[in-house]
């Protein structure tokens, strides 16, 4: 037979499993805001900035050649 101390204890360590469940799911909740957040504020940033980009193509009148090896099977 259950005693009334053991069902008041079954009944606070429910509770205590589900504030800690729930207090996790909060640190969770708040760590992904904050990350979304971050993110967001971060691209609009980027995106602010325009982009230059400056190519510029040379042509070497003269190319040198890299030097060849032929290697002797023989040795």
């Amino acid at each position: 037979m259950a005693t009334v101390h053991s069902k008041r204890s079954a009944e606070m360590r429910r509770r205590r499993i589900y504030l800690k469940k729930a207090g996790r799911i909060l640190v969770v909740l708040l760590c992904l805001g904050g990350y979304s957040f971050q993110t967001l504020q971060f691209l609009l940033l980027y995106w602010t900035y325009p982009t230059v980009v400056d190519i510029q193509k040379s042509s070497p009148t003269y190319l040198e050649i890299p030097s060849i090896t032929i290697c002797n099977p023989i040795g």
